[in-house]
């Protein structure tokens, strides 16, 4: 699906580019939080049913969030391109004691392609001030490990489930140009509608919700038409 989204995308931008219109490359980095609430449940719902105390050490932190993008700039006011996200978070819930250590992870990973739209608001001298707006599909894959050891012996188990969403991220953002070098600043939330968690093709009742405020930085290079 991702790649079919890409060659669609790939398509739109290819004539602007060929036609001599403006380029702007970006990289940036974002922290962001997430909502994950079904698999916060689930963790909620391993500690109540443990049969031994355990506690949650990390539960799906707000973490760093990798970003790339290449627009087209139209009218000087607007541009649209295409964006990738790179996303990852996590949780453990562990206990350990003299008779042995029990712990169960959740490693989620978050891969998204999408349309980029952006309007810059005003200029003040070389200080852009722009609104932007992701819409795009993310791809994740989860991870769940649980390893018991108790008096030397060991049980583990693991498994790994997929699910496919829609996101939209609106956001502002601030930037200043040198030149063809820009550094910015944005903010935004990302609202993610869920995907559903399946293993090999089957749907489970679990899914996962990457929605979440974020906040980044970024450096861009824009290259006349």
């Amino acid at each position: 699906m991702v790649k079919h989204l890409y060659f669609q995308l790939l398509c739109l931008v290819l004539p602007l580019i060929i036609f001599g219109q403006q380029v702007e490359i970006s990289v940036a980095t974002e922290y962001a939080g997430n909502n994950m609430s079904d698999l916060k449940k689930m963790n909620e719902d391993a500690i109540s049913q443990s049969p031994f105390e355990t506690k949650v050490v990390n539960d799906f932190p707000a973490w760093f969030v990798f970003r790339a993008s290449v627009a087209i700039v139209l009218y000087e006011h607007f541009k649209v391109g295409v964006v990738y996200n790179h996303s990852s978070t996590g949780s453990r819930v562990s206990s350990a004691d003299y008779s042995g250590k029990y712990k169960f992870d959740i490693l989620a990973r978050g891969n998204s392609v999408g349309l980029l739209l952006g309007y810059k608001v005003f200029r003040y001298k070389k200080l852009d001030v722009q609104f932007n707006a992701i819409i795009g599909a993310m791809l994740s894959s989860c991870s769940f490990n649980e390893d018991l050891q108790v008096y030397g012996l060991q049980n583990s188990d693991a498994l790994s489930m997929k699910s496919a969403s829609l996101c939209i991220n609106p956001e502002v953002g601030l930037n200043y140009w040198f030149g063809i070098l820009g550094a910015g600043v944005f903010g935004g939330y990302q609202y993610d509608f869920g995907g559903t968690l399946n293993v090999s093709g089957q749907k489970t009742t679990l899914s996962t919700n990457w929605s979440g405020f974020r906040v980044g930085i970024s450096v861009s290079l824009k290259f006349p038409g």
